[in-house]
């Protein structure tokens, strides 16, 4: 009968290597994973932020739009004379 022998030293070492080579290889994957995900994320970030200064852009605009149609009917009122009657 053969006896077995105990585990050497160093077999115990390129275990718990091997072990840990394995596990850093699966934590890569997943920042990997992770990186590709929050790519993603950052250009609808970016996409949002554009649509939200575009939507901001059309509200100074017409806003614009509407001093200048307030200006011109006040305008326009002064001179046909009805601002005294508006008031009453």
């Amino acid at each position: 009968m053969t006896r077995k022998q105990p585990p050497q030293p160093h077999d115990i070492i390129l275990d718990h290597l091997r072990a840990l080579r394995s596990d850093v290889a699966g934590v890569k994957a997943k920042l990997s994973d992770h990186d590709k995900k929050f790519g993603v994320i950052e250009r609808q970030l970016t996409a949002i932020r554009r649509d939200i200064a575009d939507v901001h852009d059309m509200f100074t605009d017409a806003d614009a739009r509407r001093m200048s149609v307030e200006e011109r009917l006040e305008r326009l009122e002064r001179h046909a004379g009805l601002t005294d009657a508006i008031k009453q």
